[in-house]
């Protein structure tokens, strides 16, 4: 017998989302004020962000498939792994130098996981709302502009890359509707 776990993905409405990134953007400026150096532009839109994404996910809660966060730490271990070893650095010579537990350690990977997790359901939530989409066109014209032709020749009929070239387009696209 073979047996087969599915997780899927839950359905996320989010009525008046619009009242909490204006709040969050309040909140995001009243910190920025006080930071006694005024950060560049790129680090101000991060912590609006930050902000929006942190109230949307207070107020919205997405339920997130024990499945799915076991998958995404399992992907984050196996690069730090990788990144680890490229160093030669075990993961408990990591945690040891970072003063950390390993229970600490875990909790930390299966935060920064659910997290990542929750912010993927926000953003697919505001797109669908919105009706945010990224073309093909707008995927080959992005590739156009890359200063480097060869290998916007080689990667435009790559499917990983054009999937995770899609996937950055409509991440920027949400951000930009929410700033």
């Amino acid at each position: 017998m073979i047996k087969a776990s599915v997780a899927e993905k839950p359905e996320l409405v989010m009525k008046d989302y619009k009242k909490v990134v204006k709040e969050a953007k309040k909140e995001a400026a009243a910190a920025i004020a006080k930071e006694k150096t005024k950060p560049k532009e790129q680090e101000i839109d991060s912590i609006n962000l930050q902000f929006i994404y942190g109230k949307l996910a207070e107020k919205y809660r997405p339920q997130v498939p024990e499945l799915l966060v076991k998958r995404e730490i399992e992907h984050d271990m196996s690069q730090m792994r990788e990144q680890l070893k490229r160093l030669n650095v075990t993961l408990q010579d990591y945690i040891k130098r970072n003063n950390m537990t390993e229970e600490a350690f875990s909790q930390q990977v299966t935060i920064r996981a659910l997290t990542r997790l929750q912010s993927i359901f926000v953003t697919d939530a505001i797109a669908k709302s919105e009706k945010i989409t990224v073309t093909d066109a707008a995927i080959d014209a992005h590739i156009d502009t890359l200063p480097d032709a060869d290998f916007g020749k080689k990667e435009r009929k790559n499917p990983e890359y054009r999937a995770n070239l899609h996937q950055t387009l409509f991440t920027q696209a949400v951000h930009k509707h929410l700033l």
